[in-house]
């Protein structure tokens, strides 16, 4: 009895429950080796020059624009605060650049990917829709609810609060205006308010343009167009946020709010800001530049980028070294065994 059930419960006899299947491994001649060696190590050396010689011919321009504040943060001056603290920044283009020339805005040691500031919105305000309750938005806090919460912001939380808020002007040295940031509409059109060769419809993903619609227009909801049966208090007329007056409440169709929204998973990261439609020649230009954004709380930093890409994208010279250091280490291990099937001395199996 007792040695049937020990019959019953080992596996069955086939070849896959008994690991019996019949395997095979390939096994390479010397010469062949050689030859796959000599292949990856002309490929990736092919490939790490191309790389390099195209890094080398993108031009890039990235100057910070920090450490050059004209006037310091002073929040007990909103106004003042948000007119931001200008500065004029002249620098040289080396080489033309051909449109469309992007302009980015950089920054460092800024953690978008962190738990706490990712979950601190809402996807239903977003959406257009009401999520009825406050409660369901306590990750919103505590960019929330006016104090009194009688009012609900609509975007809530810490994610379109802290939205990148610097304005760029890039100037010819002539004076010629290239593209102003800031004369654009803030909706879904991104109308250019002036004539200039530079847009900003096209900046977000289109993917993402199908996340955001327009607020969910509650009896308690305070939105970017502000509201006026509310009381009189300059934060909800105008719509901003309350004790931060012209601190505006974002428009979720805005393009520029939907670029911020889309989170970084590093803490040095760029966003696309405008895109030139002209070719800029070699030569010297200014940015004006408008300071609202604070890094030194959190000892960031503020560069602009303006970049012509190439067919790999920006500059990547870590890439390139990768691919030469891959390609060199292949050629010397081929000219070792070429070396070694050659010499009998070094082949124990030709003594």
């Amino acid at each position: 009895m007792q040695k049937n059930q020990i019959l019953l419960k080992q596996p069955l006899n086939t070849q896959f429950k008994q690991q019996s299947i019949p395997g095979k491994m390939i096994i390479y001649s010397p010469p062949c080796a050689v030859s796959l060696m000599v292949a990856v190590s002309i490929i990736f050396l092919a490939l790490g020059a191309a790389i390099l010689i195209e890094s080398d011919s993108v031009v890039e321009i990235v100057q910070r624009y920090d450490d050059k504040q004209a006037c310091a943060y002073n929040k007990t001056n909103p106004k003042q605060l948000w007119d931001g603290c200008k500065y004029i920044y002249p620098f040289e283009i080396p080489r033309t650049m051909k449109a469309p020339v992007f302009l980015y805005y950089q920054l460092t040691n800024y953690y978008q990917n962190h738990r706490k500031y990712v979950k601190s919105m809402s996807t239903m305000q977003l959406a257009g829709q009401d999520p009825a309750t406050v409660e369901l938005m306590s990750d919103c806090k505590p960019r929330l609810t006016n104090k009194d919460k009688s009012l609900t912001y609509s975007p809530a939380g810490l994610m379109p609060w802290s939205m990148f808020n610097d304005s760029f002007a890039l100037y010819g040295a002539d004076g010629t205006l290239f593209c102003d940031g800031e004369l654009f509409t803030k909706d879904k059109d991104s109308t250019p308010l002036q004539n200039m060769t530079c847009t900003k419809k096209g900046i977000a993903w289109d993917s993402d343009k199908d996340k955001y619609a327009p607020p969910f227009n509650g009896t308690n909801i305070l939105t970017y167009t502000g509201r006026t049966d509310k009381g009189n208090k300059s934060y909800i007329v105008n719509g901003w946020y309350e004790f931060e007056d012209y601190h505006p409440l974002p428009n979720p169709q805005d393009e520029d709010f939907m670029v911020w929204m889309r989170n970084e998973p590093i803490s040095s990261f760029r966003k696309l800001y405008r895109v030139i439609q002209t070719d800029l020649t070699a030569g010297s230009y200014v940015m004006h530049v408008k300071q609202r954004y604070d890094v030194l709380a959190f000892g960031g930093t503020k560069s602009f980028v303006l970049l012509k890409p190439g067919w790999i994208g920006a500059p990547n010279r870590p890439l390139a070294g990768f691919y030469l250091a891959v390609g060199s280490l292949s050629f010397v291990f081929s000219v070792t065994f070429i070396l070694k099937l050659l010499i009998p001395s070094l082949n124990p199996s030709k003594r």
